[in-house]
């Protein structure tokens, strides 16, 4: 049987997806750092022995995001743009929009017939409306990221935050602490200033839309995000819709060296 290879070398997080077709075999995902090459390497080892297939039958690896210069191991190299969509319109042909929210930057891509890139918006390169100024928030009020994650916010209210920069964010949520503000309202404000900073960016009606990237794993975000996105939707393959992605293009053969 051959399997392909998807990597994902994110600036936060990197994802593997080991796949024979349609049909994922094996994934993983963790924390890019220096040495992340060799780190690729053992586990991609790791999840070949977990599920019984040998190294050796993995017929062609791709690789995107940040790092996607800089490993040596890849048959071939795509933007995420492309790998995101790859993996979205596979899975739910009846998406019209992707968010993928990153570490350091989020991406709304539109889809067009047959799954192709309509268009697209990629934030600049600042801590708003990414999973960066989530681990801030988390930070700021002494939780992990699973604590926050499973904070109910069912009955928190909107108190307001006045900038959609995290910097100023950051001294604003200082500043309700202060006030004895209720956590789960502190919350949802600042998710609220998030999501309105990405939805700024939309040029259309999102129509439904697919939410992929790490942040799929924080609920109380999401409960938040299909409060004002009702269309959302959220697959078993979002926190690596693009390594998914990457291994059915090298699959299908469908390649873009100059990416």
């Amino acid at each position: 049987m051959s399997y392909y290879c998807g990597l994902d070398i994110g600036s936060t997080y990197t994802k593997i997806v080991i796949a024979s077709g349609s049909e994922i075999c094996g994934q993983a995902a963790f924390r890019t750092a220096t040495g992340f090459a060799s780190k690729i390497d053992s586990m991609i080892n790791a999840i070949c022995s977990m599920n019984g297939i040998s190294p050796r039958d993995i017929k062609r690896t791709g690789v995107t995001g940040y790092g996607r210069n800089n490993y040596p191991g890849a048959d071939f190299k795509t933007t995420e743009i492309k790998a995101v969509a790859k993996s979205v319109s596979f899975t739910d042909p009846r998406a019209s929009m992707i968010l993928d929210i990153g570490g350091q930057d989020y991406k709304v891509v539109h889809l067009g017939v047959n799954g192709t890139v309509s268009d697209f918006h990629i934030s600049d390169k600042c801590a708003s409306g990414t999973g960066r100024f989530i681990e801030l928030l988390a930070m700021r009020l002494n939780l992990t990221l699973d604590e926050l994650s499973g904070i109910d916010l069912s009955g928190a209210k909107n108190i307001g935050l006045s900038s959609t920069c995290a910097v100023f964010a950051d001294a604003e949520v200082i500043k309700l602490i202060a006030e004895g503000k209720e956590l789960p309202d502190i919350i949802y404000s600042v998710y609220a200033t998030i999501i309105r900073r990405i939805m700024s960016s939309f040029n259309r009606e999102p129509g439904k839309v697919a939410l992929t990237g790490g942040v799929v794993r924080n609920s109380s975000f999401v409960s938040v995000l299909r409060e004002m996105l009702p269309e959302l939707s959220v697959y078993d393959v979002s926190e690596v819709a693009c390594a998914h992605g990457i291994a059915l293009l090298a699959a299908n053969s469908e390649v873009d060296n100059s990416a």
